[in-house]
């Protein structure tokens, strides 16, 4: 394949060609680094290599994780010549031979076919794999005998197996701490089988994955606990949910083969390499079991065990370096031509350059200058002219594709930074013929005209220590602020001779955002990632709410000084009081992140219940927290939570989300803090309870009332984690409080959660409130996707402003990569893009003027995902989509699209309905049996009424629902004990008010006339009429019957609720 594609590969320029990884030696090298094997074997055009791969040789160097034993078997090999290493791999080891006999056979087959061979040949496979492989064969009894189904084995048995395979006893230690917990798991789900048998439900044995540390021990107490599942199989479906945790992704294959079946190659192949350098964890700890991929041909070199890495590399280098000498040179070093690096040639210029660049070139006092025309070059040409044509510092800086980041090799952001810009004007200082500094001059916005003799980029050069000082500089309310990088000149690496120095980078680059977004004196301070972020007091300006709607082209009249006398602020306003105190969350010194790569993922706004939305005159605060740090393959995620408060009390919640891109192994910095929604869990039987209760992290709190079958619990637990790695936590901890509801829907505590563990793959707590419960609250969505919400044509249609300096100034947010094209090149922009809190503004005024029908405060919550950058001009139409509905507002879908029809925007809002109002007129007189039709039909209704008569029943003595289902002449009503005497001192207490015929107030007892009070059996009422429409107690029947009919409405209208 290389003959037939290396012009192509030689055409792209960003591919290089590596060799190996099977070379062992200078000589194994050599015509490849020369490109004499094409000549040799082909006969063809010479094609050498650029890189060369000592993987195999290097498993025997002093710094490999080889293991010793496998060191000396690699050792003792006597390799072979490169023409004769095909077919070697299946005569070293036991493993080799056996892989290459299932190769030559099973593996062969059609993958549906591999299951019947598997069938017919299973104990012949099962005993190869127990004889020869690292990998043996789970199936065993506790006694050691070989069983072939996993269905054979009792729990324990299973169990045993796992601690014999996965944990290494003589060290005291798990092949891996996944598999530690992949045991775990195992266990409780053991405990959730087995919980409710022989004596009830019983608390959980595991309370922590740490017991399992020393797991003959524990597991020895588990089966004492649990003596069923020292005799009882594998039931089907524990069989196959041990089948599947065996091979979740995320934690260590295990080390085991538990099924023969059509994926058998997979548990046969799969993470096959680590036992070279861990044999304590094999099987039997037998070198001869594992598989060393080992080169054929490198292995003949190999003859030193523990040979130093330096030595071993070293001498090849130094073998290959004296052979290109005796070739090139004849072996005279003195003839070895000199430069400053090994770069590429440097393209030859023609003499008019600058004239045909149209350019002002001057050179006058050690100085070079260019001043860029109306006319800006191509940027290759420009850098070229500047670069010049001598290898050195400038050329490298310059032209030079790539540069060195730390560990990472990177596009070379210099050559973006240089790149020419209208009106710009370059400076060149010289020293006895060196070039020292370069610096450029004004071009420092995007759009409209900026200060010419503004120094936007300084660059300085020291021969003595080869550094390189690179300082940008942002024009803030007419001061310079300096954001400082550095590089060190590196001429011996000539692929990358610039290497950026990473020591304090991202230190220096938030100093210099704390000044833009604090104030210039002020110093970026040591800040807690637990701690709670507060801004400064801001009193709410009705001219800044006027400028900032101006901004964002909102016109609402509420927000307008001209308009009304009581301007309120629109929701995003919000930002502005709240910015300085959510900024603040992504400066402490444990997320170690690039600024300059941070991107703002998502805003959301929820006015708190209860609260009235913020208007010109209100001075508020605001406060503000990191609710989790999260290292993913997209980069570092932040997510802060606060509050705007207006005298003390939330009034806004603002949640935002940022995203540092890059790669990030910090996991001991990571966090997260969750509020689950309310979950509702029915326990329907006694199985289901005995489950609950084995939980250690649940507590009922009323052993006198014990949890029973038919309860259904409300969940309300908050969590937090923390990372050990991607997939697996570090702690675990979860609170909360359990509650019932009573008969008119209050929550009443009944249980608590607490939970604490190290080392989980995940939350118990959780996974069981989502195994076992459905959450509350949720958004009932609208059938068919729901619906569009129509505008007017052109209504939803804007454009994004030329220029971001007036949002910059009335938000606060000074980022230069929104105005400054120095800034937003270097960071690998496609310009100056526009603020996403700008964007979000402009978009939600139409929620207000489609969806909330110009009435800003029923726009209740807006959450808000920019998923597209968008720059100046860009022409932004908004589409709106009824959803769903939650709680009873309305649920919207929002996304704005560009002129391209790429989404750069995507939301939800809830908005609140218009008010609507149930009257009931009247208190007629009630017909018997008034709403008992309604009472045995409707659960919430009978809830109402069932309240009603327990609290009369308890405070008056007498039932309401007999009073309405018999309409009873009189009614007795016994005072005896200690609750009838306080009940008939509330008869004897009750007045009523009435008016004389001389126009006088006379206050009389007792209120229900038409009853008279006996001494021993207590008040009986007189035959005077039916008791149910005397006006006392027409006012009760009328007053529940009416709450009846709202909770009878809403049942209906809001089913959750």
């Amino acid at each position: 394949p290389i003959l037939a594609t290396y012009s192509s590969i030689r055409q792209q320029r960003n591919i290089s060609l590596v060799g190996g990884s099977g070379f062992g030696g200078a000589d194994d090298v050599w015509p490849y680094l020369t490109g004499d094997w094409s000549v040799d074997l082909y006969g063809a055009q010479p094609m050498p290599f650029d890189d060369f791969l000592f993987a195999s040789r290097v498993m025997v160097a002093k710094e490999a994780h080889t293991s010793s034993s496998v060191k000396d078997l690699i050792v003792a090999a006597k390799g072979v010549d490169d023409a004769k290493w095909e077919g070697t791999y299946s005569k070293e080891t036991d493993r080799y031979k056996l892989w290459k006999e299932f190769d030559d056979t099973v593996f062969k087959l059609p993958k549906e076919k591999r299951a019947a061979w598997l069938k017919e040949r299973k104990a012949e496979v099962i005993a190869k794999l127990n004889k020869d492989f690292n990998k043996p064969w789970f199936g065993s009894k506790k006694d050691g005998s070989v069983v072939e189904d996993l269905a054979d084995m009792t729990y324990e048995d299973v169990v045993l197996r796992m601690v014999r395979l996965m944990y290494v006893a003589h060290q005291e230690r798990w092949v891996d701490f996944s598999l530690r917990n992949l045991t775990g798991d195992w266990l409780r789900r053991i405990e959730e089988r087995f919980a409710g048998v022989n004596g009830g439900a019983k608390a959980s044995i595991l309370q922590s994955y740490t017991s399992l540390d020393k797991p003959h021990a524990f597991v020895e107490e588990f089966f004492k606990a649990y003596p069923l599942a020292s005799e009882q199989l594998l039931a089907s479906e524990d069989k196959a949910y041990f089948l599947a945790i065996s091979q979740r992704p995320g934690q260590k294959p295990v080390p085991f083969i538990p099924i023969l079946d059509a994926s058998f190659e997979v548990w046969f192949k799969k993470d096959s390499l680590w036992a070279a350098e861990d044999i304590d964890a094999v099987f039997d700890q037998d070198p001869q079991r594992v598989c060393i991929l080992q080169g054929p041909v490198a292995v003949k070199h190999s003859k030193v065990k523990d040979e130093p890495i330096k030595d071993m590399l070293g001498n090849i280098t130094s073998i290959l370096a004296q052979k290109l000498l005796d070739r090139v040179y004849g072996g005279g070093e003195s003839k070895v031509p000199t430069v400053d690096y090994l770069g590429a040639k440097p393209v030859a210029l023609p003499s008019n350059n600058v004239a045909a660049l149209g350019l002002h070139h001057e050179v006058k006092d050690n100085k070079i200058m260019y001043t860029i025309g109306s006319s800006v070059p191509e940027p290759s040409v420009w850098l070229e002219t500047l670069a010049g044509p001598r290898l050195d510092w400038l050329r490298a800086l310059l032209v030079t594709p790539t540069i060195v980041q730390g560990a990472a090799h990177i596009d070379n952001p210099l050559r973006r930074l240089f790149a020419p810009r209208n009106k710009q004007r370059v400076v060149i200082d010289t020293e006895d013929g060196q070039r020292i500094s370069i610096s450029l001059f004004g071009a420092a916005r995007s759009y409209g005209d900026h200060k010419p003799n503004f120094k936007a980029v300084e660059t300085k050069y020291n021969a003595a220590s080869r550094l390189i000082d690179v300082t940008v500089f942002e024009d803030r309310h007419d001061v310079s602020v300096p954001l400082q990088f550095q590089f060190e000149y590196k001429p011996s690496m000539g692929f990358a001779p610039i290497h950026e120095i990473a020591a304090d980078r991202n230190k220096r680059i938030k100093e210099f955002y704390w000044k833009l977004w604090f104030g210039d004196n002020e110093v970026l301070p040591e800040i807690d990632v637990r701690a709670t972020y507060t801004g400064p007091e801001v009193t709410i300006d009705a001219s800044a709410v006027d400028a900032f709607c101006g901004i964002v082209g909102n016109q609402g009249e509420l927000f307008k000084s001209v308009r009304t006398d009581a301007v309120q602020a629109p929701m995003d306003f919000a930002i502005v009081t709240g910015w300085q105190a959510i900024m603040k969350a992504i400066f402490p010194a444990s997320i170690d992140g690039d600024l300059l790569k941070l991107l703002h993922l998502s805003n959301g706004f929820r006015i708190v219940k209860g609260s009235s939305p913020l208007k010109a005159g209100d001075v508020c605060k605001a406060e503000a927290r990191i609710v989790s740090v999260i290292n993913s393959d997209a980069g570092k995620s932040v997510k802060v939570k606060g509050f705007v408060t207006r005298d003390g009390l939330p009034v806004i919640e603002v949640v935002s989300s940022f995203m540092y891109r890059g790669r990030f192994d910090d996991f001991q910095n990571t966090f997260e803090l969750l509020e689950e929604p309310d979950y509702v869990v029915e326990l329907p039987d006694d199985s289901s309870v005995g489950v609950l209760n084995s939980k250690e992290w649940f507590e009922w709190e009323d052993e006198t009332k014990p949890l029973l079958a038919g309860t259904i619990l409300v969940f309300r637990v908050k969590s937090e984690v923390t990372y050990r790695n991607k997939t697996c936590y570090k702690s675990v901890s979860a609170s909360g409080d359990v509650f019932v509801r009573d008969q008119i829907k209050r929550l009443v505590k009944v249980a608590s959660v607490d939970f604490l563990n190290d080392d989980s793959r995940g939350n118990p707590v959780v996974d069981y409130l989502h195994r076992h419960g459905k959450p509350e609250g949720l958004m009932t969505p609208l059938a068919n996707d729901g619906y569009t919400m129509a505008t007017p044509p052109g209504v939803a249609v804007f454009n994004s402003p030329s220029t971001n300096e007036p949002y910059s100034k009335v938000s606060g947010d000074f980022n230069p990569i929104h105005i400054n094209p120095y800034f937003s090149d270097f960071a690998s922009l496609p310009g100056t893009i526009t603020h996403g809190m700008w964007s979000s503004a402009a978009t939600r005024r139409y929620i207000e003027t489609v969806v909330a029908q110009g009435r800003p405060d029923r726009v209740i919550a807006y959450d808000v995902g920019l998923v597209g950058m968008i720059l100046f001009g860009d022409e932004l139409t908004v589409n709106i989509k009824h959803i769903g509905m939650q709680d009873g507002n309305i649920v919207v879908k929002v996304q704005t699209v560009n002129q391209r029809g790429e989404k750069v925007l995507e939301a939800t809002a809830e908005v609140a309905q218009p008010t609507t109002v149930y009257v009931f007129t009247g208190q007629g007189s009630q017909e018997p049996g008034v709403d008992m039709e309604l009472y045995n039909n409707s659960p919430a209704a009978r809830s109402v009424w069932d309240a009603a008569d327990a609290h009369l029943t308890a405070v008056y003595g007498f039932s309401i629902i007999e009073i309405v289902k018999d309409n009873p002449k009189e009614k007795t009503i016994h005072f005896g004990g200690i609750k009838g005497q306080a009940i008939r001192q509330r008869y004897m207490d009750m007045t009523y008010d009435t008016m004389d015929k001389d126009g006088n107030v006379k206050t009389l007892r007792p209120v229900l006339c038409a009853w008279s009070y006996n001494a021993g059996d207590g008040p009986v009422a007189r035959s005077c009429g039916e008791i149910r429409t005397s006006i006392q107690m027409d006012h009760r029947v009328v007053s529940i019957s009416n709450v009846t009919q709202v909770a009878f409405l809403e049942s209906k209208i809001h089913p959750k609720a």
